[in-house]
């Protein structure tokens, strides 16, 4: 097996955001992700509001639901590792289109 530390940046939308970039944003086949770091970044001078969801199949678990960040602060969402399989996608959703910029972390396992 090899590991392989990563990272991801994208800007939050107010629709769906996907965050790997792997063919159709999901977890491949034989591999593993686990997410070590999630931090939302508001870059505006309004608090808005994030949404985290893991999205397998027609299966959406909420991880995270309308945070508050305040302007110009940031939020980490991570407090224990969070362990994405094969066909998981994770999609960030924000307030306001361009607010937040989104860094994930992981480890990649093939």
């Amino acid at each position: 097996m090899a590991n392989a530390f990563k990272r991801e940046s994208e800007t939050a939308g107010t629709s769906a955001t996907q965050m790997l970039s792997y063919t159709n944003n999901a977890v491949p086949a034989s591999t593993e992700v686990v997410v070590i770091g999630l931090l939302a970044s508001n870059k505006t001078t309004s608090t808005h509001y994030i949404t985290v969801e893991i999205v397998n199949g027609s299966n959406t678990t909420t991880w995270i639901k309308d945070a508050p960040i305040p302007s110009g602060s940031s939020l980490s969402m991570m407090e224990n590792k969070l362990v994405l399989v094969v066909g998981d996608k994770l999609q960030v959703t924000a307030s306001a289109a361009s607010s937040i910029d989104v860094t994930l972390s992981f480890l990649e396992i093939t």
